[in-house]
């Protein structure tokens, strides 16, 4: 009986010592920036208007009824409605330190993502869109946040 409950113990201490092992921990893990987003750990403040392409952003969400969208939120909470002017063609990826539903706005639509992920454990990065984009202006709206603080960074994909 001994014996049966020791390798119990064991067997269920295998799976919670592996788990551990696969789970960083963040605070002495130094995540990697790679490329475009290696504004990420030092964001500017956003006035709340613009921002710029490659340069990780500092933005305060408000309540979305205080906001003015060219396309209908899929979602209900705090946002943002940011412009950003596109200089060259390519596929851009739009990080974000928190859950948002991120839409691109250009010619009065929303245009369809090419892609969805998020960043690497420990980066703070919970979400990428990409989209694919020509030159020129366009709106950034995010809605259905649940924190008014969030960091956005919009990059050229690697």
């Amino acid at each position: 009986m001994k014996f049966l409950i020791g390798a119990t113990a064991l067997l269920l201490a295998v799976p919670a010592a592996a788990q551990t092992a696969e789970t960083p921990d963040c605070r002495v893990t130094t995540p990697a920036y790679p490329g475009p987003l290696a504004t990420w750990p030092k964001p500017t403040v956003s006035d709340g208007k613009l921002i710029a392409v490659g340069q990780a952003t500092k933005l305060v969400l408000v309540p979305q009824a205080k906001l003015t969208y060219a396309v209908k939120p899929q979602k209900d909470g705090l946002g943002a409605v940011l412009t950003v002017q596109v200089m060259e063609k390519g596929r851009y990826q739009i990080a974000s330190s928190g859950r948002v539903w991120i839409d691109v706005v250009h010619a009065g639509g929303a245009l369809a993502s090419v892609e969805h992920g998020h960043g690497a454990a420990c980066s703070g990065i919970a979400k990428i869109v990409q989209f694919d984009l020509e030159p020129g202006p366009y709106t950034i709206a995010l809605s259905g946040g649940t924190s008014p603080d969030l960091t956005l960074l919009i990059a050229p994909a690697s």
